[in-house]
């Protein structure tokens, strides 16, 4: 009797094991991989980085769909790379756009 309920037992324990597996299987043959391995994507570098724009603080114009924010040049651009008392991360490279539905792409408010 002992040994039909341990051979039942192997037999679910087996079943179950089987299913995970092919479960397993089917979420890796689904599922694309983390680490850029889908068609035409490469790892961030330094130089994607360096080529970001730095948003500062924005406003909403009340009644209106008008929307104005500052934002900075990407890093690579800036004249000072130093981190002198007024280097590039003080924020004082920042420029002022706006945009709206009105206009077709943003607007520098300040040349």
């Amino acid at each position: 009797m002992k040994s039909m309920a341990a051979g039942a037992n192997a037999t679910v324990v087996a079943a179950i094991f089987l299913r995970m597996a092919v479960l397993l299987f089917a979420m890796l043959l689904l599922t694309k991989p983390a680490n850029g391995g889908g068609v035409n994507e490469r790892p961030l570098t330094i130089n994607d980085i360096l080529h970001l724009a730095d948003l500062g603080r924005a406003a909403a114009q009340p009644g209106t769909d008008t929307f104005v924010w500052e934002q900075s040049p990407p890093y690579d651009t800036l004249d000072d790379y130093g981190a002198g008392t007024t280097g590039t991360w003080q924020g004082s490279d920042f420029e002022i756009f706006t945009v709206s539905p009105r206009l077709p792409v943003p607007r520098r408010l300040f040349q």
